[in-house]
């Protein structure tokens, strides 16, 4: 959060929080997401689903994942949802690709980028 403050120039209000959901079972996470697209009219296919390690559900404001096979990828998938989840409660309406390219930057921390951000 105190990365996005200082990005964006905003400060979050003491209420603020991101309700996360972990599936331990892909099986359960695949229903929850097909359930929440299908309630946005959209169609996902298995396969896209086995592809997609997280998703930031803005109706409920709530993360869901499922862990995969990495720490590290896990992670950075958190990482990455929970930035949706905070850009959205700042900025509703930013165009998709800067909600998505803040939630890459943001997905690797400090440590893990070359140095020259």
């Amino acid at each position: 959060m105190r990365r996005h403050e200082q990005a964006f120039d905003f400060t979050a209000g003491k209420d603020s929080r991101i309700v996360i959901r972990i599936f331990g079972r892909f099986e359960d996470y695949r229903e929850c997401v097909r359930d929440r697209k299908v309630a946005l009219h959209q169609t996902v296919s298995d396969s896209e689903l086995t592809n997609i390690a997280g998703i930031y559900c803005g109706g409920e404001r709530e993360v869901v994942l499922w862990p995969q096979w990495d720490s590290t990828f896990f992670a950075n998938v958190l990482l990455h949802e929970c930035s949706h989840a905070i850009m959205h409660a700042q900025f509703p309406n930013l165009p998709t690709w800067v909600m998505e390219g803040a939630a890459v930057y943001f997905a690797f921390p400090r440590y893990m980028r070359d140095g020259k951000d």
